[in-house]
């Protein structure tokens, strides 16, 4: 159903703005549905629960441009907010990604969005980039993923990750896998359980400069 202004209950979005949610909603299926492009979703600290797999608290498969997503506290989805399709100049800013079962922010084949801010924790992984290119993944707090905390997989060239606190993760707190001419700058990975703080694998010309990784259940970096 189309959404409201305030937001009371999950809904679609069809038409361009700025939404607030005016309460906590829940869904068993996908959540809030991004249906056009310069929408800004604005949670204002309240919560979006689910129903578990394959749903999406926050929806842009539609690949919908200039999306904002801020202040949500987003839990037990399948992917927390997923944006895929070629959605670029996204702002996902200052939400709480908690024990979503795949990804707490998950950003695939798609360009030019910035991560700021954010607390992913409690999921599979925290951040993952599939074949995303020129994305920013700045500032976040990731820490107790099953996985890893922050994923850049398949093609995800160019992105910057930078002054991420990455804690006390599963496998790997920062994991660059086919992935190429990525600078990671200024970021904390510490603490790993069973791998590394930083773990490079099968790429090119990736800058990683100024980390730290200390603790980690094999090699920092």
């Amino acid at each position: 159903s189309p959404c409201a202004n305030p937001i009371t209950a999950c809904c679609d979005i069809g038409s361009s703005g700025v939404y607030t949610l005016g309460n906590n909603i829940s869904s068993l299926d996908s959540c809030i549905t991004v249906g056009i492009d310069n929408v800004s979703i604005d949670c204002l600290g309240r919560n979006i629960t689910g129903g578990g797999y394959l749903s999406y608290g926050i929806n842009n498969t539609g690949g919908f441009d200039n999306v904002t997503v801020k202040n949500c506290f987003i839990t037990n989805y399948w992917e927390g907010i997923y944006f895929t399709n070629g959605a670029k100049l996204g702002k996902l800013i200052n939400n709480t990604l908690y024990a979503n079962l795949d990804s707490g922010i998950s950003i695939e084949n798609s360009s030019q969005n910035l991560i700021a801010g954010n607390n992913a924790s409690t999921n599979w992984f925290g951040i993952l980039l599939v074949n995303g290119t020129n994305n920013t993944i700045e500032n976040n707090s990731v820490y107790s993923s099953a996985s890893v905390g922050i994923y850049l997989s398949m093609f995800s060239d160019s992105n910057t990750i930078n002054n991420n606190s990455v804690i006390v993760n599963n496998a790997s707190g920062i994991y660059v896998d086919d992935s190429d001419f990525n600078i990671i700058i200024g970021n904390t990975a510490n603490s790993t359980v069973v791998f590394y703080g930083i773990h490079i694998y099968n790429i090119l010309n990736n800058t990683v400069v100024n980390n730290a990784a200390n603790g980690n259940g094999r090699h920092g970096i």
